[in-house]
Parts: C-alpha cells; structure tokens; sequence
C-alpha cells in the first residue's frame, strides 16, 4: 500500500539505479546551482536590461551570453580574445558587475550556470531590478517626469488627483527613494544625487513602456501592491 501510494511496486525494475558516482555528482551539482540561483535571482537578470556600449553588448550576443550569472563567469582574458572587445570594453564590464556585488571569473560551484537555468528566474530578476510603484506614484512621476520644459506643479497634480500639493510632494519624495537601487544598478552610485536628475527617471519611465510593449505580464509594469 506505501509502495502504490508512490507509483511503485515490489519486484519492479528501476532504469539506472542507483545512478552511477558520475551522475550523482551531476545531480548535486545542478541542486547547488538551482539553490544559489533561487536565493540570488539578480542572476538571471537579461543582459540587455545593463545599459552596455554597443561594443560591449554586441561582444556578449556573440559569446552567447543572455544573464548576468553567465556574464559573472567569464574571464577577462576569453573576452579580450574577442575583435573590437579591448581594455575599455573590459573595465566597463567589470564596473556594471560591481554594482551588483558580483566580479568576472566567479565560479558558483564546480558547474557553470546556463541560460535555461536563469530564464526560468529571469521574472523574479525583473521584480528585484525595477522599482515597484503603486498607481498614484507612477502617475506622479509621470505627470512631474514627463520630459517637457515645464512639467506640471505640485499644486496642478493636486487638483488633478484631489490632494493636496503637500502630499504630492511627498509621494514623490518617497517614490524617488525607490528608484536608488535601480539608478545604482544601471547608472553607479555617482548618480544618485540630490535632487536627483530628472533624466534617470526618464529612462525608467521609458524602460517601463518598451517593457510593457514587449510582455505586458512581466513585473516591468508598474502594478499597485499596496
């Protein structure tokens, strides 16, 4: 009864079992790599959300590599090997791989991390990249970020959604804190300044839309959770 209970039955055969040490090394090591993944899903974040100089980025398509994770792996020396790909390009990778906390020739465990591996995380990445706004606070930033010459007033958002110009003014106060990681990330710490400049909100915003376009389920749209 335990036995039928798991689909299994005295006397059956088992195809390769027990698997062989080659093999159990294997399973152990694709374990280790699917746990490391799941506690670190920045991993899995795509190469193009990285903000690279087209040399740097056109490198990286022609090596095949999609994720940060298999980005982190690769050493210096096999890029340089690359045409056009020189000590400029070099110092730029390692910079972007700084703001993660992450440098090239990383080695997670005895086996490489593999891009099936780091899109099936590539969502949870995307959640943990972006900022996530509620309603009001994308319609703020919109409204005060929109890249006109004179962008609405606190006052005039606050007409227009019923608060007042205070409260306006704190929201995006608020709001603007969210977007430090995601500015760190894409931009270096440099560029987080006070005020902090209104291109970077630009960029996310624009980010935001083009993402929106391309899989409107993914977490790159702004959702209200709260």
């Amino acid at each position: 009864d335990v036995l039928s209970k798991m689909g299994l039955q005295l006397g059956m055969r088992v195809v390769d079992w027990p698997p062989a040490p080659e093999k159990l090394k294997e399973l152990k090591e694709q374990e280790q790599v699917k746990k490391i993944v799941e506690s670190h899903p920045i991993l899995a974040l795509p190469i193009g959300e990285l903000d690279l100089s087209i040399r740097s980025s056109n490198t990286l398509k022609y090596n095949n590599i999609k994720y940060l994770g298999e980005l982190a792996q690769m050493k210096g020396e096999d890029l340089l090997r690359n045409p056009n790909f020189g000590r400029t390009s070099l110092a730029e990778i390692k910079k972007v791989l700084s703001r993660f906390e992450l440098r090239l020739g990383t080695r997670f465990v005895d086996r490489l991390l593999d891009s099936e591996q780091l899109k099936q995380l590539e969502k949870q990445a995307l959640l943990k990249f972006y900022p996530t706004l509620t309603s009001r606070e994308e319609e703020i930033l919109r409204m005060r970020f929109s890249g006109q010459e004179s962008p609405r007033t606190f006052k005039e958002i606050g007409q227009i959604l019923g608060i007042s110009g205070s409260g306006v003014r704190q929201i995006q106060e608020r709001t603007l804190r969210k977007l430090y990681p995601f500015i760190h990330y894409v931009f270096g710490k440099e560029a987080i300044t006070s005020p902090l400049d209104s291109k970077y909100v630009v960029d996310l915003l624009k980010r935001l839309d083009e993402r929106k376009k391309e899989a409107p389920a993914l977490p790159g749209n702004v959702v209200d959770l709260n």
